[in-house]
């Protein structure tokens, strides 16, 4: 006798729907500080110069074995360590971007984001309130160490989008760029180094610049790049260059001041030269990407102000400004879409 197949009928549960994708929203914060402690505690450069066992790890780490090793286990769990014959070791993602001393050490702009946790740990607040929680306010006034910091983790966050923008966007046809609240230097020096008639200008306010110069001299650029003081906002730009760029700069400003920048801009240029806008872009109806989209609450959490910006947004203000030949063109290495950045480009006649 056929023993017939025993069919449930589940009347509780909807079948055709996994909460997956909800439970890693919710256990985010676990995996974020578990990275952050890693990376604070500088386990992967360690592990960089001598692959080694829990225990030894935690020796040099001056730590209990048994918390140690319950995080270097998250940590392969992540895909960032791997563990062979009782051995802990880097991966390649770990190890390029996670060991002090790489060029794409990305461990600075993780130090930053750990400093952000705290604010949104009251994002209620935010939204009761419709307020900014100042956390870095205070810092800036207090000296230039956090300025130090700060410009060293966005480096880090800028490197590839720099490395990238010269294959994307060609300079050739350009003898001077304004590099526009220009940071560290970095798009300068990724620009100028690929292409050997163009000179840069980076324009930024004092503290930064400080920062600037330390960073041109490291990367051998002070003969090709000049820093010069100012608010880009309240100041009168540098003139006379034939292609100006503003990278991530106008995410963090309300909309009119964007205006007012993108038309400094176009006066400051030569007849004939080119502005370059590079942000991370959320679609049309402003619901993602991901990262723009969360990026948009970082905004209101720590600024009150600025926001992600859609490309129809810009290509507006360009073209209001008095650019022409708009147009735009993703900024992304193959397969690392996450932040979604894209240059939107206009010409003055």
């Amino acid at each position: 006798m056929t023993k017939k197949k025993r069919v449930i009928t589940n009347n509780f549960i909807n079948s055709k729907v996994s909460k997956d994708p909800i439970w890693e929203m919710a256990m985010a914060f676990q995996v974020s500080k578990a990275l952050f402690l890693a990376n604070n505690l500088d386990i992967f450069t360690i592990l960089s110069r001598k692959p080694d066992t829990a225990e030894a790890t935690a020796k040099k780490l001056k730590l209990q074995s048994r918390p140690v090793e319950r995080l270097l286990n998250a940590m392969s769990a992540f895909g960032l360590l791997k563990k062979k014959d009782g051995k802990y070791y880097n991966t390649d993602m770990s190890e390029t971007f996670l060991v002090k001393g790489r060029p794409e050490y990305f461990g600075n702009y993780l130090n930053a984001i750990n400093e952000v946790y705290r604010a949104w740990s009251d994002y209620e607040k935010v939204v009761e309130n419709n307020s900014s929680i100042p956390l870095f306010r205070k810092d800036y006034a207090e000296g230039q160490e956090v300025i130090h910091r700060m410009m060293l983790a966005q480096e880090g966050f800028s490197f590839r989008q720099a490395a990238y923008l010269p294959e994307v966007y060609d300079f050739s046809g350009h003898r001077l760029l304004l590099d526009v609240g220009g940071g560290t230097g970095i798009f300068s020096v990724m620009a100028v180094n690929a292409n050997p008639n163009l000179m840069s200008i980076i324009f930024d306010v004092p503290p930064v610049c400080a920062v600037a110069r330390e960073r041109i001299k490291l990367y051998k650029a002070e003969k090709k790049i000049k820093i010069m003081e100012g608010n880009f906002i309240t100041d009168n730009l540098p003139q006379g260059a034939d292609a100006a760029l503003l990278s991530t700069i106008l995410d963090a400003y309300d909309d009119n001041d964007c205006r007012h920048l993108i038309k400094k801009v176009f006066d400051s240029l030569k007849p004939g030269g080119t502005i370059i806008a590079n942000e991370m872009m959320l679609n049309k109806e402003g619901t993602g990407p991901l990262f723009p989209a969360i990026f948009s609450l970082e905004l209101m959490i720590e600024r009150n102000r600025g926001n992600s910006r859609k490309i129809d947004e810009i290509k507006g203000w360009m073209k209001d400004a008095g650019f022409t030949k708009i147009k735009c063109r993703p900024l992304w290495l193959k397969g690392e879409t996450y932040l979604n950045c894209w240059i939107v480009t206009g010409k003055k006649r």
